[in-house]
């Protein structure tokens, strides 16, 4: 999706991204098993394996 930590800073300047139904504008945010992540109208919810 976003290749960079650059990348994903200008991404998210310019768009809404939330994570489990909270904006999130931070890049390093660590994401967990659980969590639901919208980005560009589409949704992933994150599993472990």
């Amino acid at each position: 999706m976003i290749s960079s930590g650059g990348q994903a800073k200008w991404y998210l300047k310019e768009n809404p991204v939330k994570l489990n139904g909270e904006l999130e504008d931070r890049r390093g945010k660590k994401i967990h098993a659980g969590d639901v992540l919208n980005l560009a109208g589409e949704e992933y919810e994150f599993v472990s394996e």
